[in-house]
């Protein structure tokens, strides 16, 4: 049985260190190389547990290797059990391997062509890669729901000028099962804007737009 130490404390990165990252492919690469470092990558960022307490002794799990897809787990130092390194992240539910969808991730969020994210990670099938892209968007639209931003006004044209903000607005009507499994949900009418210049935006959703309902979005 062979232990593994994930991220101490020190190389944990705090949100605002990672929205200074500078990503392309041939870095990504670099970094994920082995079993571990995929695991260690996303540990380093928060969106893989650090630490994982056993229910039932109350005790620190410890990190082996093991035959599973992503070679390593959670193990209790008793032997009372085992859990996913996946655990209560947003990567439980995939059978995908990590580093396939990091790639993946990578090549949705610099807006390629789904065709050419698939080429990147050679391996999903075409569902597989829509439900990930349409997890993606999901994300999205949650932060974008739960951290509304007032747009508009003025701003600064970046020479030192006060000057008219330019405010770009679209509707659209959006439906889907959710990723396309389970019960049936309706669709909805989906507002959004954003502010050039600073990237600021809103998106809410609400009834069918017209003269009847206008201003009536959330």
């Amino acid at each position: 049985m062979v232990r593994i130490t994930l991220p101490v404390p020190a190389n944990i990165k705090t949100r605002a260190q990672v929205l200074e990252e500078k990503w392309n492919l041939r870095s990504l690469t670099l970094v994920t190389l082995t079993v571990e470092d995929p695991v260690e990558f996303l540990a380093e960022r928060r969106l893989l547990k650090n630490s994982s307490i056993c229910c039932a002794c109350n005790i620190s799990r410890t990190v082996i290797k093991n035959n599973c897809s992503d070679k390593i787990i959670w193990r209790c130092p008793t032997g009372r059990g085992k859990k996913s390194i996946r655990e209560s992240s947003f990567f439980s539910d995939s059978n995908l391997e990590l580093l396939t969808v990091i790639t993946f991730m990578y090549c949705w969020a610099k807006d390629m062509p789904l065709k050419n994210c698939s080429k990147e990670v050679d391996g999903p099938s075409p569902n597989t890669e829509c439900d990930w892209a349409n997890f993606c968007r999901d994300i999205c639209a949650e932060w974008l729901l739960t951290h509304p931003r007032v747009i508009g006004g003025f701003c600064d044209d970046g020479n030192g000028n006060i000057v008219p903000a330019i405010v770009e607005i679209d509707e659209s009507y959006v439906f889907h099962r959710k990723y396309h499994r389970g019960r049936y949900t309706p669709g909805a009418w989906i507002f959004g804007g954003i502010q050039g210049g600073d990237w600021r935006f809103f998106f809410g959703r609400g009834p069918k737009p017209d003269k009847k309902n206008s201003g009536s979005f959330d």
